[in-house]
């Protein structure tokens, strides 16, 4: 079996709606050698692929997000870039505080579930934030 290596980027940016800030973001993702990059509290409501291709350059060429809520959509949000040559994400779920996804990567075929999260700020809300992520947990033990 091919034993093989993943660069996994995570990254609380404290918002991605100013064009500095994307900027910023943009150069440290080129300057590491990341297969995926999990971005959390994005502040955007929607992320179109023209920003996920400028903020994951041309190597992270895939992407998914769980926009950010709030009244105007200005909290929380995840970003979700991967490289689509090195890795595949499958099932897909986007949940109210994470994105999980199975994570196969292309020449081992080795699998492994990734979840991203963004939790809330409020203690009232952990038992519920809790019993979601307990729900993503594969029935397989893996």
């Amino acid at each position: 079996m091919t034993q093989m290596n993943i660069e996994i980027l995570c990254w609380n940016v404290r918002g991605l709606n100013r064009r500095a800030r994307r900027d910023t973001v943009r150069e440290m993702i080129s300057g590491t050698l990341c297969h995926i990059a999990c971005l959390q509290e994005t502040k955007l409501a929607d992320i179109d692929q023209f920003t996920a291709a400028y903020l994951g350059g041309n190597r992270l060429d895939n992407y998914s997000y769980k926009p950010a809520g709030g009244i105007i959509g200005t909290r929380g949000g995840i970003l979700l870039l991967w490289n689509a040559n090195y890795v595949k994400l499958s099932n897909v779920i986007l949940g109210k505080h994470h994105i999980t996804a199975t994570v196969t990567m292309q020449e081992s075929l080795n699998t492994f579930v990734l979840t991203v999260v963004y939790g809330p700020t409020s203690a009232s809300r952990k038992a519920e934030f809790l019993a979601e992520l307990q729900s993503t947990k594969p029935q397989n033990n893996s």
